[in-house]
């Protein structure tokens, strides 16, 4: 299954293409809040370096959040019109358990914590089941 991924809820942007479980692509862009400008041009890049062309594409995937709201309305109207325009299925994954799933401690308690601006913070806390599958244990907070 070929995977078009991608993350606009913070700061930085990013953008990956897999292919089942190996990352063909993986860009991290700097550029303060401008995803408008970057996240199509990325998609792109990404497309093109790995000889992929999107109707090729299985499956696209953003982040829901939380983060920033603009970013996240970038990344999902993006979403939308991939879909529109290929008819091809996508998925929306929590951007805290985006980062959990990085880690490789599969029996201990897991906190996800990003930056919410203005001295907060979101967090929530995750778990592995016994069968492997990342589960959220309580509800997202800002603090």
């Amino acid at each position: 299954m070929l995977t078009l991924a991608f993350d606009t809820s913070s700061k930085t942007a990013s953008v990956a293409l897999l292919r089942d479980h190996a990352v063909l692509y993986h860009a991290i862009i700097h550029k303060d809040l401008n995803h408008s400008e970057v996240l199509l041009p990325a998609i792109d890049e990404a497309c093109r370096l790995s000889g992929v062309t999107l109707p090729h594409i299985d499956l696209f995937a953003c982040t829901l959040g939380p983060g920033s709201f603009t970013g996240l309305r970038i990344g999902v109207g993006t979403l939308k019109g991939l879909m529109m325009a290929t008819g091809k299925p996508a998925a929306g994954v929590s951007t805290l358990a985006a980062l959990a799933l990085n880690v490789e401690q599969k029996d201990k308690i897991i906190g996800s914590m990003m930056d919410a601006g203005r001295g907060q913070v979101y967090l929530a806390y995750y778990r592995y089941d016994p069968n492997g599958i990342l589960q959220q244990l309580e509800a997202a907070k800002a603090l």
